[in-house]
């Protein structure tokens, strides 16, 4: 049996990890449109990333910015963290992240929701898309098509 010939399956199949229990925190995908809130690492910066929530499907999660690069990625340790805590104790998405906002929740490692950045998009998909980065290398501070929430009363 020469070097090239050695299959194992046990050893060569993909390892496929099916989660047992309920589920913490909220559902990470939504079908319908979404709340989010613009994440900085200063107020007025550039957007690193998207705070996304959904009371109805009690989903969230975040979206990073990829022209932000990898620190945009590694922020999102800490809110998905921090979401995963939110749910457990029985808030809703929209609940948490007005809690995370009034509370000053963030850090220099994983930024800061940006105060009066609430907005929606139609989808999920549509923001994550937004994110992707655009050709040349060009940075987005928002994404398009959002549309801001008109104050109540308004």
């Amino acid at each position: 049996m020469g070097a090239g010939e050695w299959n194992t399956p046990r050893l060569t199949e993909d390892v496929h990890f099916q989660l047992k229990g309920r589920m913490r925190g909220y559902a990470s995908e939504s079908s319908g449109p979404v709340r989010y809130r613009r994440i900085a690492w200063s107020g007025g910066g550039e957007a690193i990333g998207y705070l996304w929530y959904d009371d109805a499907e009690n989903a969230a999660g975040y979206v990073a910015n990829a022209a932000q690069g990898d620190d945009a990625v590694n922020a999102g340790t800490l809110w998905y963290r921090r979401l995963t805590a939110a749910g457990e104790r029985g808030l809703t998405p929209s609940q948490a992240v007005a809690e995370f906002e009034e509370q000053n929740v963030g850090s220099r490692g994983s930024g800061w929701i940006v105060p009066d950045s609430d907005a929606e998009a139609s989808s999920l998909a549509e923001l994550k898309a937004a994110e992707e980065a655009s050709p040349g290398g060009e940075e987005s501070s928002q994404p398009p098509k959002g549309r801001r929430r008109r104050e109540r009363g308004a």
